[in-house]
């Protein structure tokens, strides 16, 4: 019969409670795969390519989101897949001018909205490997 060694309490282990409840948010997330921290979620990635312009080459800047699952902060508990909508300047006409910028957001959340958690898209095994 072998004995389990003795794991003393997160009490006794952590004198300083914010060191103690700092870890046990770091067990939650870990325990249940959601991360609180939105401003760790990924968000994507921007290239610059040359493309063909009336008047030569052009450098053009695209967006590759990277998609992530989100859960709001709502009654309904509503997890959905999503992706960030980087800030972008509205061309044409508008009554009000101040509105020509829209800040960023996430995909299916308004602007100012932000979710509760968030967690990586599940990929393929294989994704990225040639056949």
């Amino acid at each position: 019969m072998s004995r389990k060694p003795f794991t003393p309490p997160i009490d006794i282990v952590f004198a300083d409670t914010a060191a103690r409840n700092a870890t046990v948010k770091e067990f939650r997330d870990a325990v249940d795969g959601w991360n609180y921290d939105m401003s760790q979620a990924p968000k994507g990635t921007t290239t610059t390519v040359k493309r063909k312009g009336p008047r030569g080459p052009i450098d053009v800047e695209i967006f590759t989101p990277a998609y992530v699952i989100l859960a709001a902060d709502d009654d309904w508990q509503t997890v959905t897949k999503s992706h960030w909508i980087p800030p972008f300047e509205r061309d044409g006409y508008f009554a009000d001018p101040s509105k020509k910028h829209v800040a960023g957001r996430w995909e299916f959340f308004a602007i100012g909205q932000q979710p509760l958690a968030w967690r990586p898209y599940p990929t393929h095994p294989k994704a990225g490997v040639e056949p």
